[in-house]
């Protein structure tokens, strides 16, 4: 089945339910977020930057390692028919703001470790996910969907590498280029689904997906575009 964009993937969240979606270790103890947790934050972050005048083509920098936030932030940015310019945790502060001129970026999602910048764009901190959701009114999918009218060719990420010469150079991504990766992985899973469980001790050290998220979460961090751009 050909998919018109990447948010015919996130719609699928809700039936696994509780499931997990994706496992953390932090320090001494794993946290595990399921795919109803995944969706909801995701759609609470939606409408957070629904309510920062993010919608269709806006630039939204995420920066920070990976986590259930920065999957839910990533997921929110395409509910927002946005573009996710994904930013390496240990990139200098010169670096970053050089990006945030380049790509034009309106807002800054960050994790907690990651300092604010001292001029420019306004930043949230993804990390602050329960003070979002206990601040915002009940979420309607008006307010949330303008994503889902997203082709294949539309922008869905811009990844920018300092390369050989120290100066930001923007990869474009589309919904296309991630769907060419992940729609084969799909296919060929299927096959396999009914052995799930047996596989699901056979995690990552870290932050891991589970085995339906696994080859989602791996392609958008995927950093082998089939089309190149300079913004």
């Amino acid at each position: 089945m050909s998919r018109s964009n990447l948010l015919t993937l996130f719609n699928s969240f809700l039936q696994h339910g509780g499931d997990t979606a994706v496992v953390e270790t932090l320090g001494y103890r794993r946290k595990k977020t399921t795919y109803a947790e995944l969706s909801e934050m995701a759609l609470l972050w939606s409408h957070a930057l629904s309510g920062h005048g993010i919608g269709p083509g806006d630039r939204v920098l995420l920066w920070g390692p990976n986590s259930s936030d920065w999957i839910a932030c990533f997921w929110a940015i395409q509910l927002r028919g946005a573009v996710a310019v994904p930013m390496d945790s240990g990139a200098s502060i010169d670096f970053v703001q050089r990006v945030v001129q380049d790509a034009q970026v309106k807002l800054i999602l960050r994790d907690q470790q990651q300092p604010e910048l001292p001029r420019g764009v306004p930043s949230l901190v993804i990390n602050h996910f329960h003070d979002v959701s206990v601040s915002l009114p009940p979420v309607s999918d008006a307010q949330v969907d303008s994503g889902d009218h997203a082709s294949r060719s539309d922008l869905a990420e811009i990844l920018f590498t300092s390369g050989t010469t120290s100066e930001p150079r923007g990869v474009v991504l589309t919904h296309g280029n991630f769907l060419a990766n992940l729609e084969p992985l799909e296919k060929g899973i299927a096959e396999y689904r009914k052995y799930e469980r047996w596989f699901h001790p056979l995690r990552f050290v870290g932050c891991s997906a589970e085995p339906r998220l696994r080859p989602i979460h791996d392609s958008l961090r995927a950093t082998a575009p089939r089309r190149r751009g300079r913004l």
